[in-house]
């Protein structure tokens, strides 16, 4: 089981990894083929916060890089983890988001895969941190 949960770590990171080199969703009235990539928005994405909403799911990245830098913490690792999972997911909720600096709001029209990578990265780092609490409990036993 352990072999297990170090391969999940590292698809984890691989997902995420992957994640930045995809298209991530499209907002109307844009033509989907020109979506920003991941890397672009991870590295924009910290300016949304301050527009709030949709943008506070960026958020799910510093908690699922504490998750990684702290994966021999099992819970603390476990509970960032579990942030990430909420903010990453959460982008599923709303249905519009702010598509420029001028503070203008467009609908959410469709996910790309770099999305999807983005939320399997962190629901798999998710199940490794269960996988690990219910084996240190089941060891206690």
């Amino acid at each position: 089981m352990k072999t297990l949960v170090k391969y999940l770590f590292y698809l984890s990171i691989f997902l995420f990894i992957i994640s930045l080199t995809q298209k991530t969703f499209c907002l109307e009235p844009a033509n989907c083929e020109d979506t920003l990539p991941g890397y672009f928005l991870i590295v924009i994405g910290i300016l949304g916060i301050v527009f709030g909403g949709a943008c506070l799911c960026w958020l799910a990245n510093p908690f699922i890089l504490v998750a990684w830098l702290s994966f021999k913490n099992i819970k603390i690792s476990f509970f960032f983890s579990l942030l990430a999972v909420i903010g990453s997911g959460s982008f599923l909720l709303f249905k519009e988001m702010i598509a420029n600096e001028g503070g203008t709001y467009s609908k959410i029209i469709h996910y790309h895969a770099g999305y999807w990578f983005w939320l399997s990265s962190m629901l798999i780092m998710l199940i490794a941190n269960i996988i690990r609490l219910y084996l240190t409990k089941n060891r206690n036993k």
